[in-house]
């Protein structure tokens, strides 16, 4: 290519970079605040042009920054900055050969801070801090280097070739084909290139298979919970939420079980409901935990299985008062304060489906006593004031 053609795909080049900064802050802006490691192309952008060797006027009306009073005063001053520059860029080579990366990238601090208007030699500095933030794991500070750099020198093959490198690294893999196909432009045989490139269509492509995958599991478990609520609005079921109490609403949030088996309500195929339920025993501050309670099911039928012919007496019972044929079963009425007897041969759709039942953190829970006990008589007074 001759130079006439170079210099319009050079021009072309920097084009094309212009645009994928705006569209880095035009997605930055669409899904609102980034992340705090996230590349700030706002303020890239903002450090471009507000660089000595970009600007094109000077306007005396306004104050003038500290980078343009050096510039000024460099006139009067025998320091080059191109040479300062040029030294703390060597010093910072040397570091990089050392694999000392950290002190290589303050070599590199300062030798930017010295605001020489030789843009190649900025160029250079910004790929070469670039390339040591790269080595340190930085790649979002290599990937900002990288487009400040091409800025510079919009066909500089280092800095696309580790831009490449940087949004591979960051799995932005589209990105990663855009910097190779456009350093391919400039040099269609670079070896590097052309690796890196079919490295990331092949890496895409297995990607946009991962994406298709969880956003179909994704749409499948959503399906999942909406037919999980609509049946519990189905029963009539009342859920405690964080809602006004004007909404009507259920929320999956009201369904999260506080208890460490992690058990939550669930819809069997056969459209039936199973859900954790609490069996509370004040007069021993005792607990049983009931993993999946069928709707269908009675209470008499779990009261039989665990406390009946046959069954473990329960440690703390030792007086062994706790029977199915003594046993009575409570809930608290959360609003009114007050206690309901439950029938044991109902079920526990029968129950939950009662307007004065409230679940509480997805768990139905049951208070279970004795009656004729000093303690159930004391317990079941407090309810009655």
């Amino acid at each position: 290519m001759d130079d006439t053609e170079r210099k319009k795909l050079i021009e072309k080049l920097d084009d094309d970079l212009d645009g994928f900064i705006q569209s880095k802050i035009q997605e930055k802006a669409a899904r609102g605040e980034p992340e705090e490691k996230e590349v700030d192309y706002d303020t890239l952008v903002q450090e471009i042009e507000s660089h000595p060797a970009f600007m094109t006027e000077l306007d005396l009306s306004k104050p003038l920054s500290p980078e343009m009073q050096g510039l000024i005063a460099l006139k009067y001053e025998d320091d080059d900055p191109k040479e300062k520059a040029e030294s703390y860029k060597e010093d910072g080579n040397v570091n990089f050969k050392k694999k000392d990366y950290r002190l290589a990238i303050d070599n590199y601090n300062v030798a930017i801070q010295c605001k020489c208007d030789d843009k190649p030699l900025n160029a250079i500095l910004y790929t070469n801090r670039a390339t040591a933030q790269f080595y340190l794991g930085n790649n979002r500070s290599a990937l900002l280097d990288c487009v400040v750099a091409r800025k510079f020198k919009p066909d500089h093959m280092k800095a696309m070739i580790k831009g490449a490198q940087c949004c591979q690294e960051l799995k932005r893999f589209q990105d990663a084909m855009t910097w190779c196909d456009q350093g391919l432009l400039l040099d269609p045989g670079n070896e590097k290139l052309l690796q890196l490139r079919t490295k990331a269509e092949k890496l895409n492509k297995s990607q946009e298979r991962d994406l298709r995958k969880q956003a179909a599991a994704d749409r499948r478990k959503e399906a999942e919970h909406q037919r999980l609520l609509a049946a519990i609005k189905t029963r009539g079921v009342t859920l405690a939420s964080s809602q006004k109490p004007s909404s009507n609403s259920l929320l999956l949030t009201s369904l999260e079980s506080h208890h460490p088996s992690g058990a939550k309500v669930h819809l069997d195929q056969d459209g039936t409901l199973h859900w954790p339920v609490m069996f509370l025993y004040p007069e021993y501050q005792q607990t049983d935990y009931i993993e999946a309670f069928s709707e269908n099911s009675r209470f008499c039928d779990h009261i039989q299985a665990m406390f009946g012919t046959g069954a473990d007496t329960p440690p703390w019972d030792t007086g062994r008062t706790y029977t199915p044929d003594r046993i009575e079963i409570y809930y608290e009425e959360q609003q009114a304060k007050t206690l309901h007897q439950v029938d044991t041969d109902a079920t526990l759709s029968t129950v939950l489906s009662d307007s004065r039942y409230t679940v509480q953190a997805g768990t139905p829970s049951f208070i279970l006593l004795v009656p004729g006990l000093p303690f159930a008589e004391g317990f079941l007074k407090k309810y009655q004031r």
